[in-house]
């Protein structure tokens, strides 16, 4: 049975920086030795706390996985509701995006471990259940939103009525995920930029649909 460990009184700024050591020194380990890998014993001496302030913030280590898939969600749904807002058409919306997150994922090693890290949980519906629920959401989440965007691109005479929005949402979020996943596994000495070739690798995909 679970018991919270006894610690010693802390202020709230200190357990908040101990809680954000041990998530970051987690996302650490995990990009690096991959989920499964990686040991209750390897994040805290990573973060340079105790076992007992491990298990007093954390029952676990899937509960740190947990936390960090609860703030990928919300980077996304801050993000999607950002890009809404912009003075754009739907279809610039679609191509920032790509580009953003290509260049995003490519210069902020932070971003690149989070979006790692997450991969690493797709498919694990039989032996991760709550992790395959979040990755579902996020994959939802995601897909709703490239859909509404191409069904707004329609209703615009931005492309094609021929065009159906589901199956472009569900394409350009295979060529988003393609792209990255043969980035990642590419060897460094012939891997491409695709920061600097953001733009023209989803132009590749949305140029051809334009009208």
């Amino acid at each position: 049975m679970y018991v919270k460990l006894f610690m010693p009184k802390k202020t709230k700024d200190e357990a908040a920086q101990t809680r954000l050591s041990l998530l970051e020194a987690a996302k650490d380990e995990f990009y690096q030795n991959g989920i499964a890998n990686t040991s209750i014993k390897q994040i805290v001496e990573k973060a340079g706390v105790t076992r007992g302030a491990f298990y007093w913030h954390f029952k676990n280590k899937e509960e740190v996985l947990n936390a960090l898939l609860d703030q990928t969600i919300a980077t996304y749904q801050e993000y999607f509701e950002g890009l809404i807002h912009k003075e754009m058409n739907s279809l610039d919306i679609l191509e920032t995006h790509a580009v953003n997150l290509f260049t995003t994922i490519y210069q902020d090693e932070k971003q690149k471990k989070s979006f790692a890290i997450f991969m690493q949980t797709i498919g694990t519906e039989k032996n991760m259940p709550i992790f395959h629920a979040h990755s579902e959401q996020v994959y939802y989440n995601s897909l709703k939103f490239y859909e509404e965007q191409f069904e707004q691109a329609r209703q615009d005479k931005l492309i094609s009525k021929a065009n159906n929005p589901k199956v472009l949402a569900f394409a350009y979020n295979a060529y988003l995920t393609g792209v990255l996943d043969s980035w990642y596994a590419s060897p460094k000495d012939i891997n491409l930029d695709i920061s600097t070739y953001a733009k023209s690798l989803i132009e590749l995909l949305l140029n051809p649909l334009k009208i």
